[in-house]
């Protein structure tokens, strides 16, 4: 894992499916905000995204301070959503016509797509030969097809969209551990802790633990 120096004051945004660990001292502290944007059922904006990207701007600690002390919290929730909003439009300013295309490639799935995102399916229990059927073709084409008009295998894709959904679950619901994964559609929770370490190199309860405390 590469290093990545950060300024105090100062906003980043750091992918989901960028492996990253923040070592703050017993005099520091930070705000971790969660967010994404979907231009395609379960397609987020940055889901392509790789990079850690540096927004210099002087007022976003002031922004988010008085949004967390805010007493109303509806009012909080829309100062937090209004601050998410302009880093976004700030971030995207910063994007390039590859990083635009990478997601657009997409549209050409939305049948695919609106499949994964359906309630009646437990994304771990869908596999690339129910999506090849969607898609009127056998397996090893649409494999071969998927691959060569996102640039990833469509086993990875539906890991990268179940390692998303496991996160949010894990952060918004209370519940144990072995009922996020049942939701997700795991045979159970051992061979979710393991898929999940797989990815973020930390487990489940691990990952609910340090977001925990960033919240």
């Amino acid at each position: 894992m590469s290093e990545f120096s950060i300024t105090l004051g100062k906003a980043y945004f750091i992918p989901l499916n960028r492996k990253a660990r923040l070592y703050l001292d017993e005099y520091l502290e930070f705000i971790s905000i969660q967010f994404s944007l979907e231009l395609y059922g379960g397609i987020d904006l940055f889901s392509r995204y790789h990079s850690i990207r540096e927004i210099d701007s002087k007022i976003w600690k002031k922004r988010v301070i008085d949004a967390y002390t805010e007493q109303n919290p509806y009012l909080s929730a829309i100062k937090l959503h209004g601050i998410v909003f302009d880093f976004v439009t700030v971030l995207t300013g910063t994007f390039t016509p590859e990083d635009w295309d990478s997601v657009a490639r997409f549209a050409e799935f939305q049948t695919e797509l609106d499949y994964i995102q359906s309630s009646n399916h437990s994304l771990a229990t869908i596999t690339v030969e129910e999506l090849a059927q969607k898609h009127g073709m056998d397996g090893s084409t649409f494999s071969r097809k998927f691959s060569r008009v996102t640039g990833m295998s469509p086993k990875s894709f539906l890991s990268g969209i179940l390692i998303k959904q496991a996160c949010r679950l894990l952060i918004q619901k209370k519940c144990p551990v072995k009922e996020v994964a049942d939701q997700l559609g795991f045979d159970n929770e051992f061979y979710f802790s393991r898929f999940f370490k797989k990815f973020m190199n930390i487990s489940p309860r691990q990952y609910r633990e340090e977001m925990n405390k960033n919240i």
